[in-house]
């Protein structure tokens, strides 16, 4: 196992923060078939 790690240390510095936010419309038809497929 070696000491180098794959994450940069900005990359780093930046773990537990948003980096984007979704946004946007659901149907109300698309949410319930979501809904059956997890088998909520």
């Amino acid at each position: 196992m070696t000491e180098d790690s794959l994450i940069d240390s900005e990359s780093a510095a930046r773990t537990g923060t948003v980096a984007a936010r979704g946004s946007g419309e659901v149907h109300r038809l698309q949410w319930q078939r979501w809904a059956a497929a997890v088998g909520d």
